[in-house]
């Protein structure tokens, strides 16, 4: 693995982690965290181009599927086992935090999409490449 690939797979793995951070329950947390974990280091081996690529992808996919999550749960848990609060800002929360989260996910959904386009798109590119690479030399 490359450096440039060893750095981008220290940020995902960060950015998964972090996310993991938000989500309401130690339970939920501990698993996200013993996933990535586990995922990383059997990635860690990979060395054709291929996989390395659909290494990343799943990663980048699960990074996106935790902040979905972290963003739908902490929606619906009205009380962090942490704090207490009263009646009223209990209330407010779960309000506040389900209007940000239909506008999170929104934005999510978003960004997903945008990365997957652009990935098709480097990819056909890439495709095209070597096609004409491989017509020239024919």
């Amino acid at each position: 693995m490359s450096t440039s690939s060893r750095l981008r797979s220290m940020r995902l793995c960060r950015q998964i982690l972090k996310t993991a951070q938000r989500l309401p329950s130690q339970h939920q947390r501990d698993f996200v965290r013993f996933r990535t974990r586990f995922e990383f280091e059997e990635a860690k081996s990979l060395s054709e181009q291929p996989l390395i690529d659909e290494a990343f992808l799943l990663a980048e996919t699960q990074l996106d599927t935790v902040r979905i999550m972290a963003a739908h749960l902490v929606a619906h848990v009205d009380v962090e086992p942490r704090r207490k609060f009263a009646q009223s800002e209990v209330i407010a929360a779960g309000q506040d935090a389900r209007e940000q989260t239909s506008e999170s996910f929104t934005e999510i959904l978003k960004e997903t999409q945008a990365r997957c386009d652009e990935r098709i798109e480097r990819d056909d590119e890439q495709r095209a490449q070597a096609e004409r690479a491989a017509t020239a030399t024919a």
